[in-house]
């Protein structure tokens, strides 16, 4: 420990660590780390959001799927009870029944229905529109029973079709005779597949899942399906079917949340009795990496154009280093001429560009408030006390961090200043004044100023009035007098 504390003990105190070009590099590093930080709290805000979002859209297809998988039985259900009372259907000849019913059939790429029979309470087929039975040998008679004893509507339990591998479900309606009595049924069997196209036209992300799942947990159809999966398979084990049916045990609730899948459930909820009460639940499942990759996108679109605005950052604190070392005296100059100004002219919405919030005056007044806004109550006094006022700097010197500076003060006093009463003359003061910097702001003043005086002409004492000296003959006009002097001779 003691060898880590020497090592930064020597780095803090290094030309290197002590240079401007390092520094300004630190800062543009440290003024990144928010950045950053910020930039991983979004984007895993913006990854839960989006799991919330698509749990609230799998919940809403899950339960609209099962609402149209309810209203097509209730459709199949209007319908059988039309077909019920066709004459075809009620009368004693077979033949036009089963003619009729094969018509509806056997229509190609339009087939409604996979099987179409009337059947008696004893089991007897009176009409049928094939000769084999979709629902084989161990076909559940209960719902047909229940149908011609309720005279109701029914449906049979979900089963797979032998021949074709196919999920199917059959319905039974009863058929009045012309005595009004009921010792017959219509039996209806439909393919799944076809009954269910709503699941193909659901617009889910890409790698999505809508599954039928009987109670048992038997697999009835899937959307698109899955290798290795047919109609027919128990998926019981898998997390989304195990939380579905109800079976969920310690090691299931791991499963749940495994990251891969989130889903939704909901039950087909049929209007008609039910006697096998074997429901089924339409489930849906999507992919938590679809549901994360516009977030993961714009996170990484992001981190990239972060990256690149922190090199070029780098690069010009690297390359301006320099330049701020040959401009720093100056700069600090023109900010306390700046400081100067706002004292002769009053202004003081810029200082806070200039000077330190935290200002300490270290020549203060005892009622002087602290910081910036005493430094503004100052300039304001000033400015009461000497309207015509100007704090003009006469010499400044630079060194470093600080600006020392010879400074006159002068103005008509017509208001108390520090103390001192309003002369209505004009006043002047000389003083020296030091400014400290930290990080390009004024962040210290000590001031040091002399009295406050009257500012005076003086003149210079009277002298005695002197005889003025003669004014000197020019060469020309003493010559002149000689020339003349000669000519008309000597005078006595």
């Amino acid at each position: 420990m003691k060898r880590i504390k020497s090592i930064v003990s020597w780095f803090v105190h290094s030309g290197l660590a002590r240079s401007l070009r390092f520094r300004l590099i630190s800062i543009v590093l440290l003024a990144s780390l928010p950045t950053i930080a910020l930039l991983f709290l979004t984007a895993s805000q913006a990854r839960s959001d989006a799991l919330d979002v698509a749990q609230v859209e799998a919940n809403r297809i899950a339960t609209i799927t099962a609402s149209e998988q309810a209203r097509e039985m209730d459709r199949i259900q209007r319908e059988m009870n039309l077909l019920s009372r066709l004459p075809e259907v009620r009368a004693e000849d077979n033949s036009a029944c089963t003619a009729f019913f094969q018509s509806l059939v056997l229509t190609g790429e339009t087939q409604i229905y996979v099987d179409l029979r009337v059947v008696g309470l004893d089991g007897s087929v009176d009409c049928r529109s094939a000769v084999s039975n979709p629902l084989g040998q161990n076909e559940d008679r209960v719902f047909i029973e229940q149908a011609i004893r309720q005279r109701s509507f029914t449906v049979g339990n979900y089963r797979i079709n032998p021949m074709t591998g196919r999920s199917i479900v059959s319905f039974a309606a009863p058929v009045l005779n012309e005595d009004r009595t009921v010792t017959r049924a219509i039996v209806a069997t439909l393919d799944l597949g076809d009954q269910s196209t709503g699941l193909t036209r659901t617009s889910l992300p890409e790698g999505s899942i809508i599954s039928i799942v009987r109670q048992d947990g038997e697999l009835l159809l899937q959307e698109p399906p899955q290798e290795g999966l047919r109609p027919g398979v128990s998926l019981i084990g898998t997390p989304s079917v195990n939380a579905t049916i109800g079976q969920i045990s310690e090691t299931d609730e791991e499963l749940i949340d495994d990251g891969e899948y989130i889903f939704a459930s909901a039950e087909i909820k049929v209007a008609a009795d039910q006697p096998g009460d074997q429901p089924a639940f339409i489930i849906v499942q999507i992919p938590e990496s679809e549901i994360v990759r516009r977030a993961d996108t714009v996170f990484r679109d992001n981190l990239a154009k972060l990256g690149v605005s922190v090199s070029i950052a780098i690069l010009a604190a690297w390359v301006s280093a320099d330049l701020f070392l040959s401009r720093d005296t100056e700069t600090r100059k023109t900010i306390v001429a700046e400081l100067y100004h706002s004292f002769s002219s009053g202004v003081v919405d810029h200082l806070d560009t200039i000077v330190s919030t935290n200002v300490v005056d270290h020549a203060a007044l005892p009622d002087q408030a602290p910081g910036l806004d005493g430094l503004k109550q100052t300039i304001a006094a000033f400015r009461y006390a000497f309207p015509d006022g100007e704090v003009v700097p006469r010499e400044m010197l630079a060194d470093k961090d600080k600006v020392i500076v010879r400074v006159s003060l002068t103005g008509t006093q017509v208001g108390e200043f520090q103390g001192l009463a309003p002369t209505g003359v004009q006043m002047i003061a000389d003083g020296i004044e030091t400014f400290a910097f930290r990080d390009g702001l004024i962040a210290e003043t000590w001031s040091l100023m002399g009295p406050l005086l009257e500012l005076r002409i003086v003149s210079r004492p009277d002298k005695p009035d002197v005889e003025p000296a003669p004014a000197k003959t020019s060469v020309w006009k003493r010559l002149t007098r000689v020339f003349r002097g000669k000519k008309g001779g000597d005078t006595p």
